[in-house]
């Protein structure tokens, strides 16, 4: 499906690197980290015959003492605080927000991972909307528990609603954390922990990420990138590390999204490699099958979980953050920018970009 008809013009960012996309993007571009132990869990060092704290990148002074849905709503309510900041949205005519939704992109809700339940997400997403004091119609409110797949999905709902007339303009909510206790639990017993008994692992994150998605005739905002196709594929049986990844779906997902815009070449390449052997194997995979005149092997690869640790679902729209400032501020190589993702139950997006202009 093309996504032409969005321009990405406003982004809000809460992170372990702090609050503001301007300084988050450019301290990812610069390789800065702040991993530190993750409250007093501890894990099993062989060689030392002791336990070590975990190593994770929490966001130190705002989500401690928080668990679950408390801890997205902090996260959550700082990135779109940011994005009011980033946007100006408070100096927005009361007309604008008739045709505004908003889409709301939460982790998959498993009974695994998770004891609460969709009712208490909606919920959840209401009432960031009441402390925020945004007016968007309720029939324009979107809820997508769907994991790494949600942004994906949304950005797609997002282009069918602009494309329509329906909406002139979107703001889109991701949230996740691999860090209170329910899901380090899950992550554990998954054996998807890095450590010293696991060295081929993930480090835990969170984070919030708001973007503002405009119809090009109807921009309130400052364009800083053209999201122009969305490509997805699904992967059963790929699904949370159970198999090496064979990196079909995912270059089913990139050649979509580069048939749409007539396979032109791509000059960064942004993805959500974790430091799990399944993702690096799907990844390492779809480059040899993917053309080569669109995806050339001198590509930039820039790797967020580097500097802010799996993000979870929260993943993709942090890599459109990243691609949108690196294009504002001619960082990317010339060519489009590449944002693909796996996620954890099998399915596998790619998201192009260019310049606003």
């Amino acid at each position: 499906m093309s996504t032409s008809s969005l321009k990405l013009s406003g982004m809000g960012m809460m992170t372990s690197l702090g609050q503001g996309a301007e300084s988050v993007c450019a301290a990812i571009r610069c390789g800065l980290s702040r991993p530190r132990p993750v409250g007093d869990v501890v894990v099993w060092d062989v060689d030392a015959q002791d336990e070590v704290p975990l190593i994770g990148h929490p966001v130190e002074g705002v989500t401690e003492g928080f668990q679950g849905l408390g801890r997205w709503s902090r996260l959550a309510r700082l990135a779109l605080a940011d994005l009011i900041r980033y946007s100006a949205l408070e100096a927005w005519p009361e007309e604008a927000w008739k045709r505004c939704g908003f889409l709301f992109c939460t982790p998959s809700l498993a009974p695994d991972r998770f004891s609460f339940h969709r009712a208490e997400a909606a919920l959840l997403m209401e009432r960031l909307l009441q402390a925020a004091k945004l007016p968007i119609p309720l029939e324009s409110r979107l809820l997508f528990p769907e994991g790494e797949s949600a942004t994906w999905m949304a950005l797609k709902a997002a282009g069918q609603q602009l494309s329509s007339g329906r909406w002139d303009r979107a703001l889109l909510l991701s949230v996740d954390s691999l860090l209170d206790t329910s899901s380090l639990r899950w992550l554990a017993e998954t054996r998807r922990l890095k450590g010293p008994e696991q060295p081929v692992g993930l480090m835990p994150g969170e984070a919030g990420v708001c973007l503002l998605l405009e119809n090009p005739r109807r921009c309130l905002g400052r364009p800083e990138g053209t999201l122009l196709a969305v490509g997805m594929a699904e992967a059963p049986g790929e699904a949370l590390s159970k198999a090496r990844g064979t990196g079909r779906a995912l270059s089913q997902a990139i050649n979509e999204a580069l048939t749409l815009t007539r396979h032109a070449p791509v000059g960064t390449v942004i993805g959500n490699l974790n430091g799990e052997e399944h993702r690096a194997s799907a990844w390492g995979l779809a480059l040899t099958q993917t053309p080569r005149s669109a995806l050339p092997s001198d590509v930039r690869e820039v790797w967020p979980a580097v500097s802010l640790g799996d993000v979870g679902a929260a993943s993709t729209a942090v890599g459109l953050c990243y691609a949108a400032r690196s294009l504002t501020r001619r960082h990317a190589r010339p060519g489009h920018t590449l944002v693909w993702g796996v996620s954890d139950h099998g399915a596998q997006g790619a998201v192009l970009l260019d310049s606003p202009t």
